[in-house]
């Protein structure tokens, strides 16, 4: 007989784990310290205290010189736990405060790492750049990042009614995935939404957005966690709800399209209404 696990999706009572032995701490330092190194810091959930089971440990290696692209991530288990190491210079931290679309990630990471090694003192020095950064200079850059967005996905909503118009499921599932992720980022990076990390992206926003929007109920019909049926959302039903979630995407930035941006974008949004005909997804 097969035996299927049950599993539990209700968030009431969170399964964290204890925090990390200093001795399972240690152990990583040495094995990652060398004469490159200048710090090692732990980030993500056991940084934050809510780690869980599944949880891995997230390392942040900060070494001299700029590493080569293929040792900037790796990993490796260590007493049954996924250990994730990252190789970075505190030259690529401070670039990525003023790069919008990557600020709204690594700010919070940094403000809540906990420093496991710090020769010089330079990531604690970082630490307090990050706890007194702030999003306003950075405002006009991302407005134009989420407008470019929108515009450039112009040929996605395209790429949907093609693939409504022909029945396409392989096609429509995975261009309505993108366009997902693409007008989330969008919305995420002209509100200058710190990221607290992966696993409350989605729900951050909605919050931000409004649980009760039309927004946010498009977008929960897309990621597939709508709730008000037991039932999966047809391929279908998911590229309708994409394009209005476009539209209303559209409504939330309009007062931020750049110039060079907006006559494509809202020409857009009129193809929408005339392919779709007014049907809407409740």
């Amino acid at each position: 007989m097969n035996k299927k696990r049950a599993w539990n999706t209700q968030v009431h009572e969170p399964h964290q784990v204890s925090a990390l032995s200093d001795v399972f701490l240690f152990e990583l330092v040495t094995e990652l310290d060398n004469d490159a190194v200048t710090a090692i810091i732990l980030r993500g959930s056991y940084a934050r205290g809510d780690a869980v089971p599944y949880s891995d440990v997230d390392l942040t290696r900060l070494v001299k010189e700029q590493p080569e692209r293929t040792q900037r991530k790796q990993f490796t288990y260590r007493h049954g736990l996924l250990v994730s190491i990252s190789t970075r210079t505190i030259e690529q931290y401070r670039e990525d405060f003023t790069i919008p679309e990557r600020a709204l990630f690594v700010v919070p990471s940094v403000r809540e790492a906990r420093i496991l090694l710090d020769k010089e003192g330079t990531f604690c020095a970082l630490q307090q750049e990050a706890k007194g950064w702030v999003w306003e200079p950075l405002q006009a850059e991302a407005n134009y990042y989420a407008s470019n967005i929108l515009m450039a996905h112009t040929e996605y909503v395209h790429k949907i009614l093609r693939a409504l118009l022909l029945g396409d499921v392989f096609a429509l599932t995975e261009i309505t995935l993108e366009l997902l992720l693409a007008l989330t980022d969008a919305v995420v990076v002209q509100r200058g939404m710190l990221v607290i990390g992966g696993n409350t992206y989605f729900r951050q926003v909605q919050d931000m957005v409004g649980v009760e929007s039309k927004w946010t109920n498009y977008h929960r019909i897309v990621a597939g966690i709508d709730t008000s049926s037991a039932q999966s959302v047809p391929p279908e039903e998911r590229g309708v709800a994409v394009l209005r979630l476009y539209q209303e995407t559209v409504k939330l930035l309009r007062p931020f399209l750049s110039p060079m941006h907006r006559e494509v974008i809202e020409q857009s949004v009129v193809v929408i209404d005339s392919a779709l005909s007014g049907e809407e997804v409740t």
